[in-house]
């Protein structure tokens, strides 16, 4: 995960929706000072802000995470080559990455199982209707 291009997107995004960091920091509930940190991409969010956050900017949190927009077919096989880069920088750091990782890795699946649900759901439901 390149945290300088993840900063760059969220702050295109961003701007995108016409906010400011104090806006969007309000919304997130962060300071205006984190927002700017996570722009210049000195950090990322915490991953209890990775779904609000997302939420407000209209992106996926794999979309975050990759720093880049991506097509809905694209979206696991994206993941799945996120997935294994960050394995492979965790496994030449601490032990503490790699509970980054198996966190990154639940958040990603969930979602992506979640919106595959949701969308069978949708389609069965419209094809009910018919």
């Amino acid at each position: 995960m390149d945290t300088h291009q993840i900063g760059l997107f969220i702050s295109r995004c961003r701007k995108e929706k016409n906010m400011t960091q104090k806006q969007l920091a309000d919304i997130v509930g962060v300071s205006d000072k984190s927002v700017s940190k996570w722009e210049r991409g000195i950090n990322l969010p915490e991953s209890s802000l990775f779904i609000p956050l997302c939420e407000v900017l209209d992106i996926q949190v794999q979309e975050l995470l990759l720093g880049e927009h991506i097509e809905q077919k694209e979206l696991l096989q994206k993941s799945n080559e996120t997935s294994c880069r960050f394995i492979k920088t965790t496994r030449s750091r601490s032990r503490n990455n790699s509970e980054i990782y198996w966190i990154f890795h639940f958040i990603s699946n969930y979602i992506y199982f979640n919106y595959d649900y949701y969308t069978l759901r949708r389609f069965y439901r419209n094809n009910r209707r018919l």
